[in-house]
């Protein structure tokens, strides 16, 4: 299963990501590359299922 995630710059140089289709499910990490590995794991927590692939998407 694959979800989107949304990474956004953060004003202290860290990135926040949520995850619209899982409302509440919001990570942060220090760079991009830790961001989303937090967001994996808090992911798989709230929908009860492990993300094995993140797309990354630039607009």
């Amino acid at each position: 299963m694959t979800y989107l995630v949304v990474l956004e710059p953060s004003d202290d140089g860290g990135f926040g990501v949520y995850f619209p289709h899982l409302p509440g499910c919001i990570s942060y990490g220090s760079n991009a590359e830790e961001a989303i590995k937090l967001s994996s794991n808090v992911a798989g927590l709230q929908s009860g299922c492990f993300l094995s692939k993140l797309t990354r998407r630039t607009p």
